[in-house]
């Protein structure tokens, strides 16, 4: 005894929190590995591409061999240097032992499928280190019993937190990019579905008035955080789909596993990671406490389309309901489960930690808000869940939620637990049976667990925080995989779901023969028929009905007695004591009859149930008990389904193997349950028959009909998931109550519904992804071109490989090739138009033959001309309405005569008026403009095109839209590569955003000084291009700096919160003119001023001769003194 009180003493308590020590240790890894960072990059950049480690600590000898060898003792090296050359240290300071990355990289890599722990790699360590000659002993020469477990833990744990630094940069560039990309790859897309609503509620239209095509859905996008996680559910850029039809915008499940729980025993750590996926506690506690006292408040007036008593039935057959009951043991577990909220594609969203005995609803109304901070306010959700219709009724009737989310918010059954609620429960919560969830299921929650299934040792017995950290990062582990494989999973949807189930539904159509219309009609009425109040018996009732059966039992004894004594009494000789029990029988049975008739006055079913009024009691007796018979032999039949069927999936590989002996157990386990079934179908049965044979027409109640014993028939039995009818029908029995065929057409037709349905989810889904693709990778190539992201342009170099193979993994019949593609070489273009680099456009080159041209070849040859030029002539003649040559010249200038009022030399002003601004013509430039040979300036032509904007009504007939005249610096600021503050000041009071036609004058100085013109046709994606002299290589090269500056413009414009235009898709330019209209070297300011006149007057180039442009240049000298004041 005393020996083993002195051992005791000898060992130390185990700490269950964190001591100064713990705390000081944590503390300097936590200040160490920022710093580590640098030469983290460094060693993985320099491994990049590369299979095995290539030997960094090189042996250095002496070329002369006339060196003398020394050695020396290093007591330690810096963590900067072992991380630079792959070795990560395994204490923040003074590290003895040192772990490849390699072998880090590795290890992650195997946890993630396996789930090792660290002990199992330790140990491994040490038998090889043992088999290659290196025993680990102590200082005394003793074997060290574990001599890597401890500094690999510390390793495991902390290269962890290093690796996912580099992580959040790359997410953190992309994050900036694409805000910087905003307005070039988020331009909604205007829908004309009448099927889309903002509002969950849909709104009726009139007979006879015109559908609705207008979209009344809104653009926003959900954050990004949901957006990396699930590209298919929230990269799309429209919410607000109407719930009918449409099932919202997002389907999400919720759901609890109690099997992640943590020992009290393992302790707690000092924290050292922040979960990206685990909310916090305190927001959970803080919406328990919000829930807390919205009981303690009146609850508000709701109706649901459930009757009462069949919610209140289900929430007293699940125990997720019941938030009291202990599902683990308090005392030996402070933490004892896990709930998450998972999207349809099996993609964790966001986890909570449980640390209350029970699955209180605190849990999933905190997941439900983390969501809906992250979804524009317009998003509709349908959240699944296994007590859906429980939660459902409690955010109505308290403020659990605010009154916004409630109304975008609905609930499902998931599929598997639907079975188990009320047949009233399950027309409204059953997503097979509800309106607009198509194939959506609601059971991701139960796979995910499956995939965490692994970690339940590790975890069960590590310290508290990181338990939350291995389980957060295995979050992060299963998501990748399963974003990766979206494009197969819509595929494998539309194949298995939608096009199969589609295929027998409507051969089952077929078969009966019955019109959908028909069925829609028959289904209606049957939804309405079950859900009514009526057809629910009261708890009371039911509960009551014990008595009256045991009170049968007894009549029934009593009969037996009283016929055998009275067989005695007339074939045998009477005795004086026969008579005496006879009459105490009789004085019996009819004190029974009475407590039996005041007992069914009590239960007041004839109040109750006034249509069962005069039935004989035996015959309500019986329907009622063939009644909750029936509810508890489809609870247990729908559950041995799915038992036997997730048995043998796990049997045939596609989940969780058992094992053998595991496997042969829970066989026998499922085999053990089903005489008990099929003993509740006997009885069943029983009562069928016993209803039939009391029953008579008059009654008019449609009769149960029996259940096959075998469970293979029982699976395809229509019957099984209606109730049984309790009360009489008025008129003729409805068709879906008798007729087998319909009954079968309307599950078919309920079949196809939700095929059409998922189908246009897949394809929603579908866009989505080619969405969120084009707008991912184009922020990864902006981040590669931006100086700043530099020190990880080799991680980004990897993220875009990443993403290209996107491209591959993510086809689907739902989208074509094509658009992927179109993506993949839209998105360098787009980062560099962001930068205003120039770079190949997807310019198309057309020559356009004009009428002028002389002719070079003969008929047959001028016949056979290409498509693209048709198509840009027929195009252009449409813009533009081309003239044909006939016009006239006199027309073509459209200038007042000169004045024979003398021209006074000196200045002159273009006055400001109240939408345009204040211009001077210095006296130089109306030299300039006076004198025949004249070279026209930059001033000269900024002025004198506004004054011909202002003699021609502000441009009202130039083809193309409304124009805007930028200034002749905008094009030499671009070349320049001037910042975008300047270029901002220079044209944003032209309000050229909101202009259809950009006219920009370019001055060129190379290779000789010439003044040409552009005009930019932004709806039609144009650039119309006139050269007086007519070059070809001028015109190329400025169309693709044009292509440019239209695309830097819109993105400052942007930047300065003015809407957005459309700019993708390819571009067409082409010249005005083919031969050259100048022949000397001073008219081409006139010539562009006179192309400008035509344009603002609804011609889309000018014809002059050479003589002409003088008399132009003459007449607009006028009209600019006419239209000017002195200086």
């Amino acid at each position: 005894m005393d020996a083993q009180k002195t051992a005791d003493d000898i060992l130390p308590p185990k700490r269950l929190v964190p001591d100064g020590v713990a705390n000081k240790l944590y503390s300097t890894w936590l200040s160490l590995i920022p710093k580590l960072v640098p030469d983290y990059l460094s060693y993985v950049q320099a491994m990049q591409g590369r299979i095995g480690a290539q030997s960094t600590f090189q042996d250095i000898s002496c070329p002369s061999g006339r060196c003398t060898l020394k050695s020396s003792s290093i007591l330690c090296l810096y963590s900067y240097s072992l991380v630079r050359n792959g070795l990560f240290p395994t204490a923040p300071s003074l590290p003895r032992i040192a772990v490849s990355i390699d072998l880090l990289d590795f290890y992650f890599a195997l946890f993630e499928r396996s789930a090792d722990a660290v002990t199992a790699l330790a140990a491994a360590l040490k038998t090889l280190y043992i088999h290659r000659g290196f025993p680990i002993v102590n200082d005394k020469g003793e074997p060290i019993q574990d001599p890597f477990r401890r500094g690999l833990g510390y390793a495991v744990q902390w290269y962890d937190r290093l690796r996912s630094i580099p992580e959040v940069m790359v997410e953190s560039a992309l994050d900036e990019c694409l805000q910087k990309l905003y307005p070039y790859v988020m331009i909604p897309i205007n829908y004309t579905s009448n099927e889309w609503h903002s509002v969950p509620e849909e709104s009726k239209e009139a007979p006879g008035a015109p559908p609705n095509t207008s979209s009344n859905t809104k653009p926003g996008q959900c954050s990004r955080l949901l957006q990396k996680r699930c590209p298919a559910c929230f990269g799309g850029t429209q919410f607000g789909r109407s719930f009918t039809k449409l099932g919202g915008d997002v389907h999400i499940a919720l759901d609890a596993t109690f099997s992640q729980r943590h020992n009290v025993s393992a302790g707690e750590s000092p924290w050292f990671y922040e979960p990206k996926y685990f909310i916090s506690k305190e927001a959970v506690d803080a919406v328990g406490d919000r829930i807390t006292a919205a009981r303690k408040t009146n609850a508000k007036s709701y109706q649901s389309a459930v009757p009462e008593s069949a919610l209140d039935e289900c929430e007293k057959s699940y125990e997720a309901a019941d938030e009291k009951k202990e599902k683990t043991h308090g005392k030996k577990f402070d933490d004892t489960g896990l709930m998450a909220l998972v999207c349809r594609h099996d993609i964790v969203l966001f986890l909570a930690n449980i640390d209350t005995p029970g699955e209180q609803q605190k849990y999933a109304i905190a997941l439900l808000e983390k969501l809906f901070e992250h979804l524009p306010t317009e998003a509709t959700v349908a959240a699944f869940y296994d007590i859906g219709c429980v939660l459902d009724r409690s955010i109505h009737s308290y403020d659990f939620l605010p009154e916004d989310v409630v109304s975008r918010l609905i609930f499902a059954t998931s599929v598997m637990h639907a079975y188990g609620h009320q047949w009233a429960c399950q027309l409204v919560y059953n997503p097979r049976l509800r309106e607009g969830l198509g194939w959506s299921e609601g059971e991701g929650t139960e796979r995910i667990w499956s995939k965490f299934r692994k970690l339940i040792g590790v975890t069960r017995s590590s310290a508290r925080s990181r338990r939350i950290w291995l389980l957060d990062r295995h979050a992060d582990a299963i998501n990748r995989p399963a974003r990766e494989e979206l494009g197969n999973w819509i595929r494998g949807k539309l194949k298995k779901g939608v096009d199969a189930r589609s295929a027998a539904a409507r051969k089952d159509l077929a078969e009966t023969g019955l019109g959908l219309e028909e069925l829609r009609q028959q289904w209606e009425s049957q939804r309405l028929a079950q859900l009514s109040v009526r057809k629910h018996a009261p708890a009371r009732l039911k509960k009551e009905l014990d008595s009256v059966l045991n009170l049968l039992a007894e009549l029934d004894t009593v009969e037996t007695a009283m016929a055998r004594l009275q067989n005695q009494v007339e074939s045998g000789e009477e005795h004086p004591i026969v008579h005496e029990y006879i009459a105490s029988l009789k004085r019996t049975h009819s004190r029974a009859v009475a407590k039996v008739e005041g007992l069914y006055a009590s239960l007041n079913v004839p109040h109750d149930f006034p249509e069962l009024k005069g039935l004989p009691l035996n015959f309500v007796r019986v329907l009622l008990m063939a009644r909750d018979l029936k509810i508890n032999i489809r609870k247990r039949a729908i559950g041995s389904f799915f038992e036997w069927d997730k048995l043998n999936r796990a049997a045939g590989g596609r989940d969780q193997p058992l094992g053998t002996k595991l496997h042969q157990q829970t066989q026998k386990a499922i085999a053990k349950r089903t005489p008990a079934l099929r003993t509740a179908i006997k009885k069943f049965n029983a009562y069928c028959a016993e209803l039939r044979a009391m029953y008579e027409d008059s009654w008019n109640i449609p009769l149960p009909q029996p259940l096959p014993t075998e469970l293979a028939a029982l699976r395809d039995d229509s019957s099984l998931l209606a109730d049984v009818w309790i009360t009489p029908v008025i008129g003729v029995i409805p068709r879906w109550l008798q007729d087998t065929s319909v009954r079968k057409g309307i599950r078919a037709m309920l079949a196809l519904d939700r095929s059409i349905e998922e189908r246009r989810r897949l394809g929603c889904e579908a866009d989505n992804l080619c969405r969120w693709y084009g707008r991912e990778l184009a922020a990864a190539e902006l981040a590669l071109q931006l100086p700043q992201y530099a020190d990880i342009s080799f991680l980004l170099q990897q993220k875009l490989g990443e993403l290209v193979l996107l491209q591959v993994r993510w086809r689907n019949p739902l989208v074509s090739d094509l658009r992927f593609e179109s993506h993949t070489e839209e998105a360098p273009r787009i980062a560099a138009r962001y930068t205003g680099k120039e770079m190949s456009v997807p310019i198309r080159w057309v020559h356009i033959p004009f009428q002028d041209q002389p002719e070079e070849h003969d008929r047959a040859d001028s016949d056979i001309a290409d498509e693209e030029t048709i198509i840009a002539r027929d195009a252009l003649e449409e813009l533009l309405d081309y003239n044909d040559g006939d016009s006239d010249t006199k027309t073509m200038v459209s200038l007042p005569p000169v004045a024979h009022t003398q021209i006074v030399d000196g200045g002159r002003i273009l006055p400001a008026t109240s939408i345009y601004a204040r211009y001077p013509f210095p006296v130089h430039d109306m030299a300039r403009l006076r004198r025949p040979q004249g070279l026209l300036s930059d001033d000269c032509v900024n002025s004198g095109a506004q004054v011909l904007l202002r003699y021609f009504d502000g441009g009202a007939n130039t083809q193309g839209g409304s124009p805007v005249l930028l200034s002749t610096r905008i094009m030499t600021l671009h070349r320049a590569r001037a910042d975008d503050e300047r270029m901002w000041r220079d044209c944003a009071r032209t309000e050229f955003w909101d202009r259809d036609v950009w006219i920009i004058p370019i001055h060129r100085p190379a290779p000789t000084l010439h003044w040409t013109l552009a005009m930019v046709y932004i709806k039609t994606k144009r650039i119309a291009y006139f050269d007086s002299f007519a070059t070809t290589a001028v015109w190329e090269e400025d169309a693709k700096v044009l292509y440019a500056l239209v695309y830097k413009l819109f993105r400052l414009s942007t930047e300065h919160g003015y809407k957005a235009r459309d700019l993708d898709g390819d571009w067409v330019t082409y010249p005005l003119v083919s031969k050259a209209l100048q022949h000397n070297g001073w008219d081409c300011g006139v010539w562009i001023l006179a192309c400008i006149g035509a344009i603002l007057r609804g011609y889309h180039t000018v014809e002059l001769s050479q003589e002409g442009i003088a008399e132009y240049r003459s007449r607009l000298a006028a009209l600019v003194y006419t239209m000017t004041t002195p200086e």
